[in-house]
This record gives C-alpha cells, structure tokens and sequence, in this order.
C-alpha cells in the first residue's frame, strides 16, 4: 500500500545555477561545463546499497531522501558535504535544509509535507547554507557522539547554532574534512573557496542580493580559517 513514510531529507538550491543555464545556451563549453557537473553529481548512497536512498534533481534543485534512522542520516550528511564541496568546485553555492518528516518516495516522485517544510526552510536560510530542524540537529549531535561521522568530522562540530533571531541550526559544513580531490586539505580547500568569493566580489554590476550571499559567505569561510589556524 502506497502511504507516507518517515524520513530524512535534504533539499539543496543551486544558487546562480539559472545564470550558468543562460550563459550555456550560446556557449559550448559553458553546456558542456553544466553537463559534466550535473553528471557527476553522485545523489545516490555510495555502492546504491540501500534502496531507500534516493536522489531527484530537477531545475536547480536536488532533493534526496533516507530512511528515519541513525546511519541513514549519517549517510544522507555525508552526502550532502560532499554535493556541496563538488558544486563550490565548480564556483557553484548552494542553499538548503534537512528535516525529518512525512514523505512518498519511489523511483521518479517524491511528494508529502517534509518536503514543503524543506523548501519553506531552505528559503528562510537566505545565505549560502543547509539549515536544520532542530530535531534533525539535535539528532546529528547524537550521530557524531556515537562516531557516525567521524570520517568527517575528526572531532570537530557538525553543527552550530544561529543567531536567537534566524531560529535554526546550521550543518558547519566548512568544519568537516573534504572527501573530494586527491590531497586536497582542509585548509586548501578553504583558501580556494576564499579566493572564488573575492573574485566574485570584485565582478562588476553586482546585484545587492548576491552581494549579500558572497559577503556572508565570505565572512564563514574567514571565521573558519582563523579557528582553523588559531
């Protein structure tokens, strides 16, 4: 019988990726440059082994979805570092959220109410981030107690809390350990992201919006690196 289930899920916006589309309509290597990323965005569990994992790209989004379960979730945040470590590779930001909740999923669907929550989320976020439930929080805190995450997290938080007025967690994606890119450090990888936001910053015309998101962006990658080399 066909019913909702409970679940994890995590929805990601491309952020700039309706330019990029635009750009590649009278650009062959801008197509080509779209098509090579979005083919090589992984959104299924690595090995496909459970089939409860599900991917579903459409426009600029991605939606993926999980079974309600401690290693599922684990599965789905590992998943998600490295979409959005693969996206910034290719000068691409991403904002989303993750919630538990009620969904159908199959094959080629995907409807139900953590989906609306994820989306109505996702926006709330504004900048360049995955914001969480605070129940999805709370449950990655226990995960990474329990060594889930470790690969990743090698101790460090997976999660911090927002300002009292934003009312959310933030998955600390730039606090985990990059798992794409042979040798490529942690700290790298931070200055690579540091050096596409400064060039960005620099583009001319910019509109408010986007500044914002670049500026608040940049402010997180330069927090993290002054921890990071404290």
């Amino acid at each position: 019988m066909c019913e909702y289930r409970d679940c994890y899920l995590a929805f990601i916006d491309i952020l700039g990726f309706t330019e990029r589309v635009r750009a590649s309509d009278t650009n062959e290597e801008q197509f080509n440059e779209v098509l090579r990323g979005l083919t090589q965005l992984d959104l299924y569990n690595p090995g496909k082994t459970d089939s409860d994992d599900k991917g579903y790209l459409f426009s600029d989004n991605i939606a993926i979805v999980t079974k309600k379960d401690p290693t599922s979730l684990g599965r789905l945040v590992r998943r998600v570092h490295q979409i959005y470590g693969h996206l910034l590779s290719l000068k691409l930001m991403t904002r989303g959220a993750i919630v538990a909740g009620k969904l159908y999923w199959s094959e080629s669907i995907i409807f139900g109410p953590a989906l609306i929550e994820a989306i109505e989320l996702e926006k709330k976020a504004k900048y360049p981030r995955i914001a969480l439930q605070e129940s999805v929080a709370q449950d990655i805190k226990s995960i990474c107690a329990a060594g889930v995450l470790q690969q990743i997290a090698e101790g460090r938080n997976v999660v911090r809390q927002q300002e009292v007025v934003t009312e959310y967690y933030d998955l600390d994606l730039l606090n985990l350990t990059p798992t794409w890119g042979v040798g490529l450090s942690r700290e790298g990888w931070l200055a690579g992201i540091q050096a596409f936001l400064i060039e960005e910053r620099s583009k001319p015309q910019m509109d408010k919006e986007k500044l914002e998101k670049i500026e608040w962006f940049l402010h997180y990658v330069d927090g993290t690196l002054k921890i990071l080399h404290a």
